[in-house]
């Protein structure tokens, strides 16, 4: 039976100088990621030793029988929902969204873990907005849905099956697609060729989009890059695996400054 976390933590030790750290993340396409050069870049700051790969990989339990010793995984898509199974425990977050983009390694094993729903709100927090939608009916979504908990959401998604069960599991509202466009702030979790074929017209609110890796799309007033996204949900995953709790570090701006730098390095 899978454990349910009441917060989001592991009640694992906090990480001893000196003891090095096997990492990697996951997932299809995963060329394009680049958890690995934020990450060790805080790992570093903080005086950590880790390593951090990239597996493709489309199957996660498949994996994990043949790979061994890794203290924590970050997984992308399509592994978000593969958690089931795997974990012996898993966070709020987890269970609301039912999307996990972390393992951790625990001494009772793996434990699942939402940072995406952190990242989300940390992107987001400085905006003010009225009104909200969602681009997408996948994990990523969910997670959005999740972050914007208690707000009235618009929702738009090519999944109508999918679409009709989360206007119910989280009271959102399906919309047509210029409605959506046209909210105050507008989160996209679609994949890269879709949005671009959307946005034909100005938009006169903010875009948060989840995707970092393709150019941002002109017509919106406002955008976030999903590297704000990236980065603060990284740094939930280093809470844990650091610290054994969600508990943030000191001077968490720092290594959020840090870790940005290291982005423009690596461009």
């Amino acid at each position: 039976m899978r454990k349910r976390l009441s917060s989001i933590e592991n009640g694992s030790e906090r990480i001893q100088v000196g003891m090095t750290k096997k990492l990697a993340v996951l997932g299809s396409p995963i060329e394009h990621s680049l958890s690995p050069v934020i990450q060790l870049t805080a790992l570093k700051s903080l005086g950590l030793e880790a390593t951090f790969e990239k597996y493709e990989v489309s199957h996660l339990q498949s994996w994990l029988a043949s790979h061994e010793g890794f203290d924590a995984l970050s997984l992308t898509m399509p592994l978000k929902e593969q958690y089931l199974g795997i974990a012996k425990a898993t966070d709020t977050f987890v269970d609301k969204a039912l999307s996990a983009n972390y393992l951790l390694m625990t001494q009772s094993g793996w434990v699942a873990h939402n940072t995406d729903v952190f990242g989300i709100n940390q992107a987001i927090k400085h905006l003010q907005f009225k009104t909200v939608g969602v681009l997408g009916t996948g994990a990523t979504a969910r997670s959005a849905l999740v972050a914007l908990e208690g707000m009235e959401v618009k929702l738009w998604g090519r999944n109508q099956a999918a679409l009709g069960d989360l206007t119910f599991k989280y009271s959102a509202i399906s919309a047509d697609i210029e409605k959506v466009l046209d909210c105050d702030l507008v989160i996209s979790t679609l994949p890269a060729d879709i949005l671009p074929e959307l946005v034909s017209t100005p938009r006169p609110g903010v875009l948060l989009d989840a995707v970092y890796s393709r150019p941002s799309p002109a017509g919106f007033e406002g955008y976030v890059s999903g590297i704000e996204m990236l980065i603060w949900q990284a740094i939930g995953q280093l809470r844990l695996l650091v610290n054994g709790s969600f508990q943030p570090f000191e001077n968490e701006q720092v290594l959020y400054q840090q870790m940005k730098s290291s982005l423009e390095l690596a461009e």
